[in-house]
């Protein structure tokens, strides 16, 4: 299947989840087009910006982090830093590109999809993922 890339403005604003927006490392990843984002009420298919992350083993893309599944997705592995729609320019659902926050100090009571074993993920010492505080 065909990637799909949408440019955002959005990178270009505050990231509210941040606590410090100079101290961050992200990187440009596959949004797998089966990704749902189930709490946006607009529609699940646009995923919004401090939605958690987890890697789907079987193809590398990312999807929403769900602690109960068994793809890989059940280990948190970083934050979406932007809003991603993933129907592209014909109305298709594709798989599409976008910014990933995989290294940085993080509020998480901003975060969408976020709990315990997800904090747990994201601050093993060996994971050099992210810092994140439960409430700043």
């Amino acid at each position: 299947m065909a990637k799909w890339s949408k440019a955002s403005t959005q990178t270009q604003t505050s990231v509210e989840f941040l606590v410090n927006e100079n101290w961050k490392v992200v990187k440009t990843i596959t949004l797998d087009s089966t990704a749902v984002d189930s709490g946006n009420a607009q529609r699940t298919s646009i995923l919004r910006k401090a939605l958690c992350l987890g890697k789907i083993t079987a193809s590398n893309d990312y999807a929403q982090y769900d602690d109960t599944a068994s793809d890989g997705t059940q280990a948190m592995t970083g934050i979406l830093m932007e809003e991603v729609d993933l129907f592209d320019d014909t109305g298709v659902v594709a798989d599409s590109t976008g910014l990933m926050l995989v290294v940085g100090i993080v509020d998480n009571s901003k975060l969408t999809g976020i709990d315990a074993n997800g904090r747990t993920d994201m601050n093993a010492p060996a994971s050099g993922k992210l810092i994140v505080f439960d409430n700043v």
